[in-house]
Protein backbone atom coordinates (compact mmCIF):
# COMPACT_ATOMS: atom_id res chain seq x y z
CA UNK A 1 0.00 0.00 0.00
CA UNK A 2 1.43 4.04 -0.93
CA UNK A 3 1.53 6.49 2.67
CA UNK A 4 -1.08 8.21 1.56
CA UNK A 5 -3.69 4.84 1.70
CA UNK A 6 -2.50 3.67 4.79
CA UNK A 7 -2.62 7.07 6.31
CA UNK A 8 -6.60 7.07 5.35
CA UNK A 9 -6.93 3.32 6.73
CA UNK A 10 -5.09 4.43 10.03
CA UNK A 11 -7.53 7.63 9.98
CA UNK A 12 -10.56 5.44 9.48
CA UNK A 13 -9.31 2.91 12.19
CA UNK A 14 -8.54 5.50 14.66
CA UNK A 15 -12.70 6.99 14.15
CA UNK A 16 -13.91 2.96 14.15
CA UNK A 17 -11.87 2.40 17.68
CA UNK A 18 -13.41 5.95 18.99
CA UNK A 19 -16.47 5.03 18.25
CA UNK A 20 -16.47 1.97 19.64
CA UNK A 21 -15.12 3.24 23.08
CA UNK A 22 -17.91 5.37 22.62
CA UNK A 23 -20.84 3.80 21.90
CA UNK A 24 -19.41 -0.32 21.78
CA UNK A 25 -22.60 -1.49 20.67
CA UNK A 26 -23.16 0.99 17.79
CA UNK A 27 -19.93 0.98 15.59
CA UNK A 28 -17.57 -1.22 14.96
CA UNK A 29 -19.60 -3.95 13.20
CA UNK A 30 -22.26 -4.76 10.96
CA UNK A 31 -25.34 -2.13 11.77
CA UNK A 32 -27.76 -4.42 10.48
CA UNK A 33 -25.91 -7.62 12.98
CA UNK A 34 -26.19 -5.09 15.44
CA UNK A 35 -29.94 -4.05 15.11
CA UNK A 36 -30.78 -8.45 14.79
CA UNK A 37 -29.02 -8.40 18.60
CA UNK A 38 -31.07 -5.20 19.99
CA UNK A 39 -34.24 -6.73 18.87
CA UNK A 40 -33.36 -10.21 19.50
CA UNK A 41 -32.37 -9.04 22.97
CA UNK A 42 -28.86 -10.56 22.72
CA UNK A 43 -27.13 -8.48 25.36
CA UNK A 44 -23.70 -7.19 24.15
CA UNK A 45 -21.11 -8.30 27.41
CA UNK A 46 -18.26 -6.54 28.41
CA UNK A 47 -16.19 -8.92 27.54
CA UNK A 48 -17.25 -8.74 23.82
CA UNK A 49 -17.19 -4.62 24.06
CA UNK A 50 -13.42 -5.09 24.90
CA UNK A 51 -12.95 -7.82 22.38
CA UNK A 52 -14.04 -5.28 19.90
CA UNK A 53 -11.91 -2.92 21.08
CA UNK A 54 -8.96 -4.61 21.24
CA UNK A 55 -9.34 -5.68 17.47
CA UNK A 56 -9.85 -2.56 17.03
CA UNK A 57 -6.34 -1.62 18.42
CA UNK A 58 -4.94 -4.21 16.64
CA UNK A 59 -5.92 -3.13 13.67
CA UNK A 60 -4.65 0.49 14.28
CA UNK A 61 -1.37 -1.16 15.57
CA UNK A 62 -0.94 -3.13 11.98
CA UNK A 63 -1.61 0.14 10.15
CA UNK A 64 0.80 1.71 11.85
CA UNK A 65 3.36 -0.62 11.76
CA UNK A 66 2.74 -0.39 8.08
CA UNK A 67 3.26 2.85 8.16
CA UNK A 68 6.68 2.61 10.05
CA UNK A 69 7.65 0.76 7.25
CA UNK A 70 6.89 2.46 4.10
CA UNK A 71 8.36 5.24 6.36
CA UNK A 72 11.78 2.93 6.71
CA UNK A 73 11.41 1.90 2.90
CA UNK A 74 11.28 5.38 2.03
CA UNK A 75 14.30 6.76 4.01
CA UNK A 76 16.37 3.75 2.59
CA UNK A 77 15.17 5.35 -0.93
CA UNK A 78 16.26 8.61 -0.62
CA UNK A 79 19.58 7.77 1.15
CA UNK A 80 19.84 5.63 -2.18
CA UNK A 81 18.97 8.37 -4.12
CA UNK A 82 21.14 10.67 -1.93
CA UNK A 83 24.29 8.77 -2.17
CA UNK A 84 24.07 8.35 -5.52
CA UNK A 85 23.74 12.19 -5.96
CA UNK A 86 26.96 12.64 -4.00
CA UNK A 87 29.01 10.21 -5.89
CA UNK A 88 27.65 11.91 -9.25
CA UNK A 89 28.14 15.89 -8.02
CA UNK A 90 31.68 14.19 -6.95
CA UNK A 91 32.09 12.40 -10.12
CA UNK A 92 31.23 15.42 -12.08
CA UNK A 93 33.25 17.87 -10.25
CA UNK A 94 36.24 15.54 -10.70
CA UNK A 95 35.11 16.15 -14.32
CA UNK A 96 34.75 19.86 -14.34
CA UNK A 97 38.01 20.23 -12.78
CA UNK A 98 39.72 17.74 -15.33
CA UNK A 99 37.83 20.45 -18.23
CA UNK A 100 39.27 23.68 -16.30
CA UNK A 101 43.06 22.21 -15.87
CA UNK A 102 42.75 21.21 -19.63
CA UNK A 103 41.54 25.07 -20.92
CA UNK A 104 44.09 26.21 -18.00
CA UNK A 105 47.03 24.41 -19.85
CA UNK A 106 45.91 25.39 -23.45
CA UNK A 107 45.67 28.83 -22.09
CA UNK A 108 49.61 28.62 -21.00
CA UNK A 109 50.58 27.11 -24.25
CA UNK A 110 48.94 29.77 -26.46
CA UNK A 111 50.07 32.56 -24.76
CA UNK A 112 53.62 30.65 -24.42
CA UNK A 113 53.34 30.85 -28.40
CA UNK A 114 52.26 34.28 -28.21
CA UNK A 115 54.72 35.78 -26.40
CA UNK A 116 57.48 33.43 -28.21
CA UNK A 117 55.80 35.23 -31.36
CA UNK A 118 56.03 39.08 -30.27
CA UNK A 119 59.64 38.59 -29.26
CA UNK A 120 60.80 37.04 -32.36
CA UNK A 121 59.01 39.71 -34.30
CA UNK A 122 60.21 42.50 -32.10
CA UNK A 123 63.83 41.23 -32.33
CA UNK A 124 63.38 40.90 -36.12
CA UNK A 125 62.29 44.72 -36.26
CA UNK A 126 65.13 45.61 -33.90
CA UNK A 127 67.68 43.77 -36.52
CA UNK A 128 65.81 45.49 -39.39
CA UNK A 129 66.22 48.89 -37.90
CA UNK A 130 69.82 48.63 -36.94
CA UNK A 131 70.65 46.77 -40.41
CA UNK A 132 68.63 49.86 -42.16
CA UNK A 133 70.52 52.31 -40.04
CA UNK A 134 73.89 50.74 -40.98
CA UNK A 135 73.30 51.10 -44.48
CA UNK A 136 71.98 54.98 -44.16
CA UNK A 137 75.77 55.64 -42.09
CA UNK A 138 77.06 53.51 -44.96
CA UNK A 139 75.53 55.91 -47.38
CA UNK A 140 76.25 59.15 -45.12
CA UNK A 141 79.67 58.02 -44.37
CA UNK A 142 81.42 59.01 -47.46
CA UNK A 143 80.00 62.81 -47.06
CA UNK A 144 81.28 62.70 -44.02
CA UNK A 145 84.83 61.63 -44.86
CA UNK A 146 84.42 64.63 -47.87
CA UNK A 147 83.81 67.61 -45.11
CA UNK A 148 86.16 66.41 -42.45
CA UNK A 149 89.27 66.18 -45.49
CA UNK A 150 88.17 69.34 -46.43
CA UNK A 151 88.50 71.25 -43.58
CA UNK A 152 91.68 69.94 -42.43
CA UNK A 153 93.15 71.33 -45.46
Amino acid sequence: MEYEDLTDLLTQQLSDRDKLMVNPSGAGGNVLTNTWNSVAGVPLTEQLKQERIEKANMRVREVLTALVKQAFLYRDFFFLQLEEAVKNSGEALKAFNLLVMQELDMFNHSKTDEFKYILRDYARIHADYYKQSAQEWEKVLPTIDAISTTKSV
